[in-house]
């Protein structure tokens, strides 16, 4: 301890090699679906269903062109994002699906913002945040601020209108812009395109050759804006849609939200152990597929599901299938309701079982209670549902008292602790845990000082996940154990440049089948039932 005698200030150093470490935030929730406005192929984030309907639009059928023949479809990618925060979720990222077809993507509406010379020369190009007619909407209106008599430059505001009929609504205002960041001001393409206080609308694209002159004050209408056309089922799941998945650094909720078109026939996700693909590089990708609607089924609605869950395969504990669709309000048009896929409704309860209680709490039972739905499309029967159990799809049940429930925790793999939903989601907490809280290690001295802090951080982690029921053992050392020490460091280990810590936990299974046996004593002849509450065994 320091001696403090002389009135002053003192500087004292302190090394902490092992910081205070909790567990990273929960998984966050990634659709990918057709909207009719916004960025496509990149993952947008919204943090509210205010949010999505300013950047992707609402409820209402989405225009297509199919070789210059106008249509509508209607998508289900805004029921899931609505049901998504109906049912507790936080932060969502969306994908907008366009159609792969070479010229089939549509195109952005966009307007040159011109300079007043004799000649105008184009000082920068606004253009709408996404393809399609939406565009043709938006307006962008230059107004003059002030003069800057040290550069001779101007001050201008940028705003940004949307005609809807008769009227004009403002949308968004950027003030004190300059195309040379004059003192006090803001670069005015740096403002509009910056991805957090940015326009949700329009992107400003400078020339090649950059004019050096100011807008010139006035109105500017975007045109030339035209709709995608309709995306093939593929679309959904391609290339583009998994890449910009993957660009997301969280534990991610993934779901590919199908569309209906005009004839009524529904376009599905191709159902595909898609997760493996997700998963290259990582391990942290969590796939949610729902079951075909009724109306797209075959003769028998438990062989469709079957045979659609078949295309998963059964090997793969990062997908989960769930069936039947749901009814829920149709927040649309109040007072009818309307059949969507249950995938929205499901990663939104996910995300609140998470928050109260943790990702270890298998989604399934009574507290897996869809808030938002009020029917289930097919009721099963035991028989059924113990049937698709049997073949890890899980079930929505109605259950008598709590309303309708996930009754199936059952990821697509057939054998091992991972099977269960929870615990594959567990261990995707753990390892994202882990892998954070250590990165105070890169570079530090390898030895005896760092394996104690390194074996400590993981203690700090997995301690509270085993206090709250996540692992399984009376004590913390039935629960987990953590080796980082010399005996898997040899000095060959360290040499390599490597540090290697070994971590074990003990991993809590569901009670899928709780069994009651009831037996009756009656003048010394027994009479012995079972009754199983929920679900029923195969």
């Amino acid at each position: 301890m320091s001696d403090y005698r002389r009135p002053g200030v003192y500087l004292e150093e302190v090394l902490q090699t092992s910081p205070t470490q909790q567990g990273t935030a929960n998984a966050v929730a990634v659709f990918a679906g057709v909207a009719p406005k916004g960025d496509a192929g990149v993952a947008v984030r919204v943090d509210s269903w205010a949010d999505y309907t300013q950047k992707f639009g609402g409820f209402d059928p989405i225009t297509v062109s199919d070789s210059g023949v106008p249509s509508q479809l209607v998508s289900f990618l805004p029921y899931a994002v609505f049901s998504y925060y109906q049912n507790g979720g936080r932060t969502a990222y969306i994908v907008r699906v366009l159609p792969s077809a070479s010229g089939a993507q549509g195109s952005v509406s966009s307007i040159a913002v011109k300079d007043n010379a004799a000649t105008p020369a184009t000082v920068f190009t606004a253009e709408a945040n996404g393809s399609g007619k939406w565009g043709d909407d938006l307006e962008v209106v230059i107004l003059h601020q002030a003069l800057d008599t040290a550069s001779n430059r101007n001050i201008f505001s940028l705003q940004v209108f949307q005609q809807q009929g008769a009227t004009t609504r403002l949308l968004e205002t950027f003030n004190n812009l300059s195309m040379t960041g004059v003192a006090g001001t803001r670069p005015a393409i740096a403002a509009v395109n910056d991805p957090v206080a940015g326009s949700r609308y329009i992107t400003l694209v400078a020339p090649t050759t950059p004019t050096g002159t100011d807008p010139n004050p006035a109105t500017y209408d975007l045109t030339g804006g035209a709709d995608p056309g309709t995306p093939i089922a593929n679309d959904l799941v391609g290339t583009t849609i998994t890449d910009a998945m993957r660009q997301i650094d969280a534990p991610l909720l993934c779901s590919f939200q199908p569309f209906r078109k005009q004839d009524g026939s529904y376009i599905m996700p191709p159902a595909q152990a898609l997760s493996v693909n997700l998963n290259s590089g990582r391990l942290d990708c969590f796939v949610v597929w729902d079951g075909n609607p009724l109306a797209a089924a075959g003769a028998s609605y438990v062989n469709d599901v079957n045979q659609r869950a078949s295309g998963i395969g059964n090997a793969n504990s990062y997908d989960a299938i769930y069936c039947p669709w749901i009814i829920v309000p149709d927040p649309a048009r109040p007072g009818s309701t309307i059949i969507v896929p249950p995938s929205g409704a499901i990663q939104g309860m996910m995300a609140r079982i998470d928050a109260t209680i943790g990702t270890w709490r298998n989604p399934a039972g009574l507290p897996a209670v869809l808030s938002t739905a009020v029917g289930c499309e097919v009721k099963f029967s035991d028989t059924d549902q113990g049937s698709l159990n049997f073949n890890q799809i899980n079930v929505i049940r109605a259950v008598q008292g709590s309303g309708i429930c996930v009754m199936g925790a059952r990821t697509r793999k057939l054998y091992g602790p991972d099977r269960y939903v929870g615990v594959r989601r567990t261990l995707i907490y753990i390892e994202d845990s882990l892998k954070l809280s250590t990165q105070y290690a890169v570079f530090e001295n390898n030895d005896q000082r760092l394996w104690t802090s390194l074996r400590q951080t993981a203690r700090q982690i997995l301690d509270p996940i085993w206090e709250r029921g996540g692992l399984a053992g009376s004590t913390a050392g039935q629960a987990y154990y953590v080796v980082c020490d010399q005996t898997i460091n040899t000095p060959q280990v360290v040499q390599s440049g490597e540090v290697r810590m070994e971590v074990g936990v003990a991993l809590q299974y569901p009670a899928e089948f709780v069994v009651i046996r009831v037996t009756q004593f009656d003048s010394g002849a027994n009479l012995t039932a079972e009754i199983i509450p929920g679900q029923i065994a195969a």
